[in-house]
């Protein structure tokens, strides 16, 4: 054991890119029930796991990153560019992405412009060896969750996490909620557009 961590999950903190939690704590379990993440057991039809999205060119920090999370029993999936996360089926249960700052061809900034134009953008988190304040800035101000700079500790990053898919389940909630209501809007405009072309075809008496 090293770190409170299994002995198949500890590995040199250069390595991983963060440091695992000084103390052996293990996250409560997460559920998602009707968008609200709650403590409680998980499985059940209506209980669908979080899942992290973890977007980084280091396919070693990848692996080793994947593994810490999974161990604190969340899903994870893996993609070593923006151009191969933006081709991904998203999951439609809570879930919120990592992302490295500094890739090849699209930086973490520019796949954070892309995922805040769509209509339920999904929470961010940076984790990045290349902060600064620029990039820190830029990144909050286009809505970023956390920004965390490697090595990050373990029990920090988890909190980051918990906070971040927290703060995205409500954003989603408010969301369906503000969609429900523009549809129901779209409805009654077409049901009374309907009733005044029915008035109108009929004969003149």
């Amino acid at each position: 054991m090293a770190d409170g961590l299994p002995q198949r999950y500890a590995q040199p903190s250069a390595t991983l890119g963060f440091r695992p939690p000084t103390s052996p704590s293990r996250r409560a379990e997460i559920c998602v029930t009707d968008e609200t993440i709650t403590p409680g057991e998980t499985g059940g039809q209506h209980q669908r796991l979080p899942i992290v999205y973890l977007v980084d060119d280091d396919l070693s920090f990848l692996r080793a990153l994947s593994r810490f999370l999974r161990a604190a029993d969340y899903r994870v999936e893996t993609f070593a560019s923006a151009e191969e996360f933006l081709k991904c089926d998203r999951s439609e249960a809570a879930r919120c992405v990592v992302l490295d700052l500094r890739m090849p061809e699209s930086t973490g900034l520019e796949l954070q412009e892309v995922l805040a134009q769509a209509e339920d953008p999904l929470p961010v988190i940076f984790l990045t060896a290349h902060g600064n304040v620029s990039s820190s800035a830029r990144a909050m101000k286009q809505g970023a969750v956390d920004f965390l700079t490697k090595p990050a500790r373990g029990d920090e990053l988890l909190e980051a996490v918990q906070r971040t898919l927290a703060w995205g389940a409500t954003k989603r909630q408010t969301w369906r909620q503000k969609r429900g209501v523009a549809c129901s809007l779209r409805k009654a405009d077409a049901a009374r557009a309907r009733g005044l072309c029915a008035r109108g075809r009929r004969p003149a008496q």
